[in-house]
């Protein structure tokens, strides 16, 4: 595909599709609506396109969308690649080696253009007050989880998720689809994402815990959505008061918030704590468990997220005695939860038994080919309330 695409231009394709010739930068009657005067204009060689009119626009895989929407994918690429001669022809390895270095050259430019707009991060926290514009971001991704129905329904099929759930998520605060900080919502294109409440823990207030919004993680694409990566967008608050207790966050997280786990709280006091890996598994076990049943569940952020979890909680696990459940993925980064690699760094288990004293009961899920992950599993077969709390009463852990 990357063969054709720079074999062709849009006027190569003009002419099966039944549409007159363009002339570069030169303004033309659009072919995909009803106009008098020209608003539709060629690009970069003949290679984008651009109506200022109905904002219709993109590459030339775009264009033969435009020209023929019923058309699925696979008929799309078809079509171009057969204007290009390659249908019956095998690439050459002058072929090859110019298809990857022109894949090299997309991927280094959006990396580069990616880093740049993280490195904007910084600039945007020395605002004051920052926490305005970020809370009301928080807030309008919340608004849009909430009557996105498109996004919403994309979510809920890739999770197994009903939709319910979803609209109960957001009124609890546990999810939003925020603009990412570097977008212009005014654009079309602006750029959203799927994120989560980085939350810190605070037991001052005696049995119990208070928790504190330090920011939010979220997650954006890349190098034509086939990268993701995560940002942490941090939480400035205006109010002194608030902001000595940001300050005390950091201090206890070793500026290092961004790796907390996400914490799905339960509605009673709890009686054991269940850590799975990743916001998504932490989400689909609470909807499994239901908000009623005794056990905090935390969603660990990777490797990086075992140091600051135990830092921000081990404390309050160890005064309350509660036992651990750590329900680790299918593959070797999940098996490392219980396994040690060398004699100088324990693992996640003994961190927990040897150094806070905790009862922890280890649950490391099955691989197969249908997935590894607890996500993967309830989607397989849907993980039950009663199944879990009979599996915790196995382990001597009371729910009722």
């Amino acid at each position: 595909m990357a063969l054709a695409l720079d074999r062709l231009t849009i006027n190569d394709l003009c002419g099966p599709l039944g549409l007159p010739q363009y002339t570069e930068g030169k303004a033309a009657l659009c072919p995909f609506h009803k106009e008098k005067s020209g608003s539709f204009y060629v690009h970069k060689g003949g290679k984008t396109f651009k109506c200022f009119g109905c904002s219709v626009g993109g590459g030339l895989l775009d264009f033969v969308r435009a020209r023929h929407p019923a058309w699925d994918k696979r008929q799309v690429f078809d079509f171009v690649v057969e204007r290009a001669g390659l249908s019956d022809r095998q690439p050459t390895k002058a072929d090859k080696a110019k298809r990857a270095r022109m894949q090299r050259d997309i991927r280094a430019k959006a990396q580069k253009a990616a880093a740049a707009e993280l490195q904007r991060i910084p600039e945007l926290t020395n605002a004051d007050p920052w926490a305005p514009e970020i809370a009301q971001r928080w807030q309008a991704g919340n608004d849009l989880a909430a009557t996105d129905n498109g996004a919403r329904s994309r979510l809920c099929a890739s999770r197994g998720w009903p939709q319910e759930w979803h609209k109960d998520m957001v009124k609890r605060g546990l999810i939003a689809y925020p603009y990412l900080p570097w977008a212009d919502p005014g654009t079309r294109n602006a750029g959203r994402g799927w994120a989560f409440p980085v939350q810190v823990p605070d037991f001052t207030s005696g049995k119990g815990y208070t928790l504190w919004n330090v920011g939010y993680h979220q997650r954006f694409s890349f190098d034509h959505g086939k990268t993701k990566q995560w940002v942490f967008i941090p939480y400035i608050p205006a109010e002194q008061k608030a902001r000595n207790e940001y300050t005390k966050a950091l201090h206890v997280a070793g500026r290092r918030c961004n790796a907390f786990p996400f914490v799905t709280p339960c509605e009673h006091p709890p009686r054991a704590v269940v850590i799975v890996e990743g916001q998504w598994d932490a989400l689909t076990l609470r909807y499994a468990v239901g908000h009623n049943v005794p056990v905090l569940i935390l969603g660990l952020r990777g490797a990086s997220g075992i140091l600051p979890l135990i830092a921000a909680w081990g404390d309050y696990l160890k005064r309350e005695a509660l036992p651990v459940v750590l329900i680790a993925d299918g593959d070797a980064a999940g098996g490392q939860w219980f396994t040690t690699r060398n004699h100088s760094a324990p693992c996640f288990a003994d961190r927990l038994e040897r150094g806070l004293g905790l009862r922890v009961v280890k649950k490391q899920l099955r691989p197969a080919e249908w997935g590894k992950d607890l996500n993967d599993l309830h989607k397989r077969q849907p993980i039950t309330r009663e199944a879990f709390t009979e599996f915790l009463n196995s382990e001597n852990i009371k729910t009722e």
